[in-house]
């Protein structure tokens, strides 16, 4: 349902967003590019944000939790939702700005597999620093 509605989401709003041209610097440690991923996906606004992140040397692994009512009880329930994006997998890192930026990773069929909302273009040029740095050094192993 998450899913869902974050689709529709992008459709509405993302739909008139003007791509910001930039071109990535390759961070000089892999350390600091998976401190300032981590940091900057951990910062978005509620909605979006988090529970934990986890970066390997494979992919990169987003845990969330998504409540859902039951509907026999009619109680509430947290479900864990992991995400994981494959590093050999990312064609495209890209910095869009409508009212806000937001940042779109597409896999290699051009389908959008994470939106991070930075809060401004600086920040959103650094995750595309970082995450190009991450994707470069993991994809020539």
């Amino acid at each position: 349902m998450k899913k869902i509605i974050i689709s529709i989401f992008g459709i509405f709003i993302f739909g008139c967003a003007a791509p910001v041209p930039y071109q990535p610097t390759i961070l000089k440690s892999k350390t600091e590019a998976e401190k300032t991923v981590r940091r900057i996906i951990l910062e978005q606004p509620r909605p979006y944000a988090p529970v934990e992140i986890q970066i390997n040397d494979e992919y990169l692994q987003i845990f969330y939790n998504d409540t859902r009512k039951n509907l026999v009880s009619g109680g509430v329930t947290t479900v864990p939702i992991v995400d994981t994006i494959y590093f050999d997998s990312i064609n495209a890192i890209e910095l869009y700005k409508k009212r806000t930026f937001f940042i779109l990773i597409k896999d290699k069929d051009n389908n959008a597999r994470l939106y991070v909302f930075p809060r401004s273009a600086e920040i959103g040029k650094l995750f595309i620093d970082a995450m190009s740095t991450l994707v470069g050094i993991y994809n020539n192993k």
